[in-house]
């Protein structure tokens, strides 16, 4: 199993039962708790939607201390970075938000300002 495949087993497992309500919980005979998913994977993304999602976008927000403490541990505990962790969330809540409601069209962004890039057809 590759790296990638390794994180994206984690936080299928950490965020299942969060966006999944199919989540079932059972205990192993060596006493331990498996949580996993009933219905597993993810659509598969175009390139051209890729090359969207790729863009950032900087966001600042106020969140309950308690769920960034918890973010911030399970970040550490997984070598990951928090973004990552926050994002993963996003995309899915979004994902079974958009399963019950429908898809939700995301605007383009419009050029930057000062793009230095049109200097050169002047």
């Amino acid at each position: 199993m590759t790296k990638k495949e390794q994180k994206d087993a984690a936080m299928d497992q950490l965020f299942g039962g969060l966006t999944n309500p199919a989540t079932t919980v059972s205990e192993s005979p060596s006493g331990q708790q498996d949580t996993s998913p009933a219905v597993s994977g993810t659509a598969p993304v175009s390139p051209k939607q890729k090359k969207y999602t790729e863009e950032n976008e900087r966001v600042c927000t106020i969140i309950n201390y308690e769920l960034a403490y918890k973010a911030r541990k399970i970040a550490e505990r997984e070598e990951l970075n928090i973004r990552e962790v926050y994002e993963e969330g996003l995309r899915r809540i979004i994902s079974a938000y958009e399963a019950k409601n429908g898809t939700i069209r995301v605007a383009r962004k419009k050029g930057k300002k000062g793009d230095t890039d049109k200097l050169s057809s002047l």
